[in-house]
């Protein structure tokens, strides 16, 4: 007999509504448990908590070099 999915394993995702790209990047695992730990504790998925740390750490940069968050320079 076929097997439904289960509740358990059924995600809400974000709505896609075509205006935000989709950007595929490979990441460590011990890198993936950070941040499925701090989606967790922020009662995030996985995604929103890419891009909540994206945009700290841009800004953070952005203070430190004292430029707008646009015009960041990128570390090499």
């Amino acid at each position: 007999m076929r097997r439904g999915i289960s509740a358990s394993t059924v995600q809400r995702s974000r709505k896609t509504d075509g205006r935000d790209p989709v950007v595929g990047v490979r990441l460590p695992p011990s890198l993936i448990k950070k941040i499925d730990k701090r989606a967790k504790k922020l009662g995030l998925f996985r995604s929103e908590a890419i891009r909540l740390l994206l945009e700290s750490g841009l800004a953070a940069e952005a203070r430190i070099l004292g430029t707008p968050e646009h015009l960041s320079i990128p570390q090499s």
